[in-house]
């Protein structure tokens, strides 16, 4: 039976008249068209998206935060903008060492330990990053965020050709990938000697009694 056609032998329905019936067809249905230039506008907004996020890290934060953070909405403003420009600078080598002081809540772990890393391998799979605090508790719960990130479908669908972990070393501390890179996460505590990075950050290096 196509669309169009009676359903079964017609629908009859008898109405207060009993000697008049009356039937009715099922209405074809149409779906729904989608326009063609509509269709590449929105593929070509996503590209557009997709090479600003590699470009500047601030945007991909934005692009990134429903994954991290689920259904809580994103809140920017100039100071979370300054930590990712001052973050790009070291990735750069415009910066050797920096320094970051601010308030509690100010996405400095966010940015630093959960976003900075995954954008580093976007812009080459192969850097070996470090992260520590004083505890390692706080070190891994920031690299999980970023391996959820790393595996969700809206990254795997953008960056999934380009990055590829690695199924024998995918935990909690340690997370490397088949292009050569590495991230190590540690508390201060634990012990650092034989581990090497192209980049360390300490996250809460000190305890606020400290």
């Amino acid at each position: 039976r196509g669309a169009g056609n009676w359903n079964g032998r017609g629908s009859i329905s008898r109405n207060s008249c009993p000697t008049r019936l009356s039937m009715s067809r099922t209405e074809p249905r149409t779906e729904p068209r989608t326009d063609p230039s509509q269709a590449a506008v929105k593929a070509a907004i996503e590209v557009a998206k997709k090479l600003r996020c590699e470009d500047d890290l601030y945007f991909f934060l934005q692009e990134a935060w429903r994954e991290i953070e689920g259904g809580k909405p994103f809140v920017g403003g100039w100071a979370a903008q300054i930590l990712c420009e001052h973050a790009e600078a070291v990735y750069y080598g415009q910066i050797k060492r920096l320094l970051v002081n601010v308030p509690p809540r100010s996405t400095k772990s966010l940015i630093f330990s959960v976003v900075l890393p995954v954008w580093c391998w976007i812009k080459n799979p192969s850097e070996q990053i470090m992260t520590l605090s004083y505890i390692e508790k706080l070190a891994i719960r920031d690299n999980v965020k970023s391996r959820r990130l790393i595996k969700s479908k809206w990254f795997q669908d953008r960056w999934g050709d380009k990055i590829t972990l690695a199924d024998d070393q995918d935990t909690k501390t340690r997370v490397d990938n088949m292009q050569g890179g590495y991230r190590v996460v540690m508390g201060l505590d634990s012990g650092i000697v034989g581990e090497g990075s192209d980049f360390m950050i300490l996250d809460d290096p000190n305890t606020t009694t400290n």
